[in-house]
Parts: structure tokens; sequence; C-alpha cells
């Protein structure tokens, strides 16, 4: 069985995050670690690597009504080129560019 990208289906995305809406008290905060893609990944481009485009994650959330508080760069890694496959090659291992966003589930 091969997974389908989120170009093919974005309603997966919608429903995960609606899903996260319900079981988050009003207030509550939803962290979110990810692996960035090269900024205007496509869905799709960006699935194959098992990485997001930041601006594509930050669009579904803010769709889904969480609102944005913060984003830290501890964990970015500017020498990262964002075109690898984080589990396909050793060296990336922990060593991805990745974004930390803290959102709040509204009130």
């Amino acid at each position: 069985y091969e997974q389908p990208s989120g170009d093919q289906r974005p309603e997966y995305a919608t429903a995960t995050l609606a899903e996260a809406r319900r079981i988050l008290r009003p207030g509550g905060v939803l962290g979110i670690v990810d692996h960035r893609a090269g900024d205007g990944a496509s869905r799709a481009d960006a699935a194959a690597l098992h990485r997001i485009d930041e601006r594509t994650l930050r669009h579904d959330l803010e769709s889904a009504g969480f609102r944005f508080e913060a984003a830290a760069g501890f964990l970015g890694n500017p020498a990262d080129s964002r075109g690898k496959a984080w589990f396909d090659d050793a060296a990336l291992k922990d060593n991805t560019d990745r974004m930390v966003l803290r959102y709040r589930s509204p009130d």
C-alpha cells in the first residue's frame, strides 16, 4: 500500500488538525517540530522527503483555527539542503533543518 501524497489528500491534514482542535482544551498549546522542505515545495515533493514547507504547515494550522504564538530556531540547520529525505542519509540524522512552532487552540 502506498500512501497518497498530501497534494492528493489535503483533507487528511484538515481532519488531523480538526481532531487536534477537538481534543485540546480551549487555550491548549500545540507544539510542532518538523523537518523543513525547500521554500515553496509542493505537498507532493515534500511528502516524498518526509518534510514540509513551513508556509504550508502554518497555513494548515491557521486555517484550522490555531493561533500562532512563537517559533524557535534552535533546531535550524542552514547547511541542510532540504533536498534529501532525512532517513536516507545517515549524516542527516538529527542534523536536518527543523522548525519548532507553538500554536494555541482558541478560547
